[in-house]
């Protein structure tokens, strides 16, 4: 087996093991350890990525430097107290059978690809111009690994990664139209998206997404101003290009007097204005998104 061939075998593992990944979901019964979990698979997508480059520069012959080797260990670091404050404070690897074993295989993939990327560099199946590292031929390499933004048709996609549109909106109202309770209404929509997007999407989400709408919401007046400041509180956030832009809208919020009920709420009212953002080039999606003909 080539080394191409081995680096497509790697890419096939990794996306094997991110749809086990995926189904250990499937133990949760509770909104914030789904949502936890959520956040738990973003963390380790680019930890992923970060060993991958790890891996391969310390294949290299020069090794790090002091400095590097400082800078490595705050990452590292970092990454420690981020899955601590997510998983062990919370609680979430109780509940979650198998989700230790399935991370260590998606960082053994990561070191294993990090590994490949500079046996391929200096192989002699490459043209002796192509032996070192340039950046279109790393360009080329990072191509061929699978991008999270395009696993649609790979298991499961994230919902933040799809075109939002009318169809993404009538989904919600038909969950209105055909439930009455929350959670069966949350259900529905986490089950649409699944269906008809393969898109993995959290109760928590779907609960967001009601109230983003304003369905089910006995106060309308000050679920209408609590977005209202949420949108304000955002542009502020990246008008300013604060660091920590959870942490800066939610205090806003507070200080408006109109803070949100649940902590998932904050982060999926980001993650829908990133999406606006990123699509419309504003944190308001078009009328005829929302307008019933």
């Amino acid at each position: 087996m080539n080394l191409d061939e081995r680096l497509r075998k790697c890419q096939q593992e990794k996306q094997n093991i991110k749809e086990n990944y995926c189904q250990i979901s499937d133990q949760l019964n509770d909104d914030n350890l789904e949502c936890s979990f959520e956040i738990l698979m973003n963390l380790d997508e680019m930890t992923y990525n970060y060993r991958v480059i790890k891996c391969y520069l310390e294949s290299l012959s020069s090794g790090f430097s002091k400095e590097n080797n400082s800078f490595i260990f705050k990452i590292e670091t970092r990454i420690e107290a981020l899955y601590k404050q997510i998983v062990t404070d919370t609680g979430l690897h109780l509940h979650c059978n198998g989700l230790k074993s399935i991370r260590t295989q998606l960082f053994e993939n990561a070191a294993k690809v990090g590994r490949l990327i500079y046996e391929i560099e200096t192989s002699n199946e490459i043209e002796e111009k192509d032996r070192f590292v340039t950046p279109n031929r790393m360009k080329s390499i990072s191509e061929s690994l699978p991008n999270p933004k395009n696993i649609s048709n790979q298991g499961y996609s994230k919902w933040t990664d799809l075109p939002w549109g009318k169809d993404k909106v009538n989904i919600i109202k038909e969950a209105v139209r055909l439930f009455s309770e929350k959670r069966q209404r949350g259900e529905y929509i986490s089950e649409k998206f699944q269906e008809n997007y393969n898109s993995k999407m959290t109760l928590p989400t779907a609960y967001y997404l009601l109230y983003h709408y304003k369905y089910g919401e006995k106060d309308y007046r000050k679920a209408n101003e609590t977005l209202e400041n949420f949108d304000s509180a955002y542009t502020e956030a990246i008008s300013k290009i604060v660091e920590d832009k959870n942490t800066f809208i939610n205090q806003k919020l507070k200080s408006a007097g109109t803070p949100l009920a649940s902590p998932t709420d904050l982060v999926a009212g980001i993650q829908l204005r990133d999406l606006f953002m990123k699509q419309y080039g504003t944190i308001e999606e078009p009328i005829t998104n929302v307008k019933s003909y």
